[in-house]
Order: structure tokens, then sequence, then C-alpha cells
């Protein structure tokens, strides 16, 4: 699963199998800047699928204009994202769940980031963290 949410409270995912990697996070940019139309920035931490050279030839070849940026920390700081306290709660709420079918939990988890892109005001107040604040500068 990769998810990005925006300080306008906007939700973005992707649901997948298998672990998440360049290829698949390029994807998901593209996928993101698709859906938004508008050009896009990515806070990112030192996580490898951000830092891939895959990534950076990716934005070199398909966003030379400038329409997807991407920003990286200095380190591996998953406390700085407010898309961690997205992943948080859905990870929380699925520990509560048994699941006998697999395609019954990623029915569950697309229905769970659905169902957050009306709460507006939860996923705005993950911007507001002490730590996260910066995003809104």
């Amino acid at each position: 699963m990769l998810a990005e949410i925006s300080p306008d409270s906007c939700i973005y995912y992707m649901l997948h199998e298998g672990a998440s990697d360049a290829r698949r996070f390029c994807s998901f940019v593209s996928q993101v800047a698709d859906e938004t139309g508008e050009s896009v920035r990515f806070v990112v931490d030192r996580f490898r699928i951000h830092t891939a050279q895959e990534m950076a030839h990716f934005l070199d070849r398909e966003f030379e204009n400038g329409q997807v940026r991407i920003h990286i920390f200095p380190e591996y700081s998953p406390k700085l994202k407010p898309n961690v306290l997205e992943y948080s709660h859905v990870k929380r709420m699925m520990s509560q769940k048994l699941f006998k079918i697999k395609d019954d939990m990623l029915r569950l988890i697309e229905a769970e980031f659905k169902s957050r892109r009306d709460l507006t005001d939860i996923v705005a107040s993950f911007f507001m963290e002490p730590d996260c604040q910066y995003n809104l500068a």
C-alpha cells in the first residue's frame, strides 16, 4: 500500500500485492499527478524506494516540466510525514479484524481510505501535529 495526503485533505492511495519498490512508487507518483492535473509535491524520507536511481530517472524522463517535485528529508523520518498518521489509523483498524480471504481485506482497506476522503477535518489535523507543520509553509 502506498498513500499520501495533501494539506488540503486529499488522500491518494494505491493498493498492491507484494513489497513496495521504486517502480511502484513511480507508478503511484504518476497516478497522483494524473488525478490532480496540477503540479504536485511529495515530501519523502530516505526510504530506499524514494531515493532509488530509478526514481531520479523517472522524474527526469516524465516530469521535466516540474509538474512533480520530490523533497527528501536528510534521514529516515516517519514522524515528519502526515501520511504515516493515516497509515497508523488504517493499520490499527485492520489489526482488529480477522480475514480468511485476501480480497476481503483489500476491499476493507480501500473502503476505509475512501471513507476517510470525506473526513477532511481529521486528515487536515495531521498537518497540525507539531512535527508535521513544516508542510504548511
